[in-house]
């Protein structure tokens, strides 16, 4: 179980990451954004039942729930977020 958790984790990361298009960062960042919410809450979902039936500690489902959470992050995926249905962009400025 553990085992398919981490090939879910790195094809969902994957799948995030392949969603957003530097080049062309705007033209799906609704997607990008969404699908880093919808895998982060399925595979905290993942690591809580893996905890409950023994397959890891409490402790251990923490900080894997942490390291879901900071990978997981649009802001870190595609400089964006979403909130109040409104898609916030983080820019870069060079001076």
């Amino acid at each position: 179980m553990v085992q398919m958790y981490h090939n879910l984790f790195d094809l969902y990361l994957r799948d995030c990451k392949a969603a957003y298009s530097p080049e062309n960062p705007y033209d799906n960042l609704e997607v990008c954004i969404g699908r880093c919410e919808s895998y982060r809450e399925q595979l905290i979902g993942m690591v809580n039942l893996i905890a409950e039936v023994g397959g890891i500690t409490r402790g251990e489902a923490d900080k894997e729930i942490e390291r879901i959470t900071q990978e997981f992050c649009s802001v870190s995926v595609c400089n964006a977020y979403k909130t109040d249905g409104e898609v916030m962009v983080f820019v870069s400025v060079s001076g």
